[in-house]
């Protein structure tokens, strides 16, 4: 016989837990582990989304900058069957593949003054303008991020949305 914590004897098979109730926590454990999954993956996929989208946009505003800066005009040009754009970089031309999950789901210019098109080239000029238009990306969970390039000012402005459709 042993002592319990508060002074009370106790019989073998009265300490510890037993090996079923080891077995129902663990599976308990596995159930709970098996519900969140899908909320992590719904998170990675937003946190994606959002990655992507301020990652070009700190490179949009990077183009302009450099227009500025260099007194010549600078272009970043899409590809949404490629789901990429590419952009001069000091080694050469910048291709940046998005990445999986995260689509190209329109492209808008307002040179061109069209609402879609398949491939968009932006221009930055020397005094900060540019050729304007909006760039929208897009996960598999319909999240919704607009990066707009302003014609007159070349401010890149970014926004998220709930796509309803």
């Amino acid at each position: 016989m042993r002592t319990s914590p508060v002074g009370r004897t106790c019989s073998r098979s009265e300490s510890g837990f037993t090996l079923i109730e080891l077995i129902v926590v663990i599976i308990l454990l596995g159930l709970l582990a098996a519900l969140s999954a899908p909320a992590i993956g719904n998170s990675l996929s937003g946190i994606r989304l959002n990655t992507s989208a301020r990652h070009l946009a700190a490179v949009l505003r990077g183009m302009r900058s450099k227009a500025i800066a260099d007194k010549q005009n600078y272009k970043i040009s899409f590809a949404s069957r490629q789901n990429s754009y590419s952009y001069p970089s000091a080694t050469g031309p910048k291709v940046v593949e998005l990445p999986a999950g995260v689509k190209i789901k329109q492209l808008s210019s307002t040179a061109q003054e069209q609402n879609w098109t398949q491939e968009l080239t932006l221009y930055f000029y020397p005094k900060g303008n540019s050729s304007g238009g909006e760039i929208t990306l897009e996960n598999e969970r319909r999240q919704v991020f607009h990066i707009r390039v302003e014609p007159i000012s070349g401010r890149v402005r970014i926004g998220r949305e709930e796509d309803d459709e």
